[in-house]
């Protein structure tokens, strides 16, 4: 290795370091604010607590995602039921071809 480039890796690896000592620094500030949030809630503050998306905007889109989806699919189960339900009721209390 030249002298450039041995200066060059130290000065990518100083960068490097320094970026990651942002991310702990970030990381410990949101923990604190959660601790924070946590107490307040204990001393009887009407507290919300952020989701972690909103915390960590796009480090967990596609587990959101596929959540999402499941809930979509769990709401569409239960409204097919109760249309179905609904249907049997209806024909139940009706009588076709009757009058009443």
């Amino acid at each position: 290795m030249t002298y450039g480039e041995v200066l060059d890796t130290i000065s990518a690896y100083v960068k490097k370091e320094k970026q990651r000592q942002k991310e702990v620094a970030s990381n410990i500030y949101t923990l604190a604010s959660l601790i924070k949030l946590g107490i307040g809630s204990l001393l009887g503050k009407d507290v919300q607590y952020p989701s972690i998306n909103e915390l960590y905007p796009g480090m967990f889109d596609e587990e959101i995602k596929k959540a999402q989806e499941q809930q979509a699919e769990k709401e569409l189960i239960i409204w097919k039921q109760r249309m179905i339900e609904y249907a049997e009721w209806h024909n139940n209390n009706r009588k076709w071809g009757e009058k009443k």
